[in-house]
């Protein structure tokens, strides 16, 4: 499988951009995720406590509150 080249395209995003990750990540560690918001305007970081990799599944009702306060404070 090819890698994904994530820093080249996340310099070309020009949207509000919720990174969300696990503090116990060990596939996409925070540092990978903070990276990630660094290099993509207007992005926002958000790290969920005892949270791995898959974070919809792992801690779901705190995914979608995250998603349900950016989107209400975009509109």
């Amino acid at each position: 499988m090819a890698e994904l080249d994530a820093e080249s395209a996340a310099a070309h995003l020009d949207l509000p951009t919720i990174v969300i990750g696990g503090q116990s990540d060990r596939i996409t560690p925070p540092a990978a995720a903070a990276r990630l918001v660094e290099l993509i305007p207007h992005a926002a970081l958000h790290l969920l406590d005892r949270c791995g990799h898959q974070g919809p599944l792992e801690a779901g009702d705190r995914v979608n509150a995250v998603i349900l306060s950016a989107a209400q404070s975009s509109s």
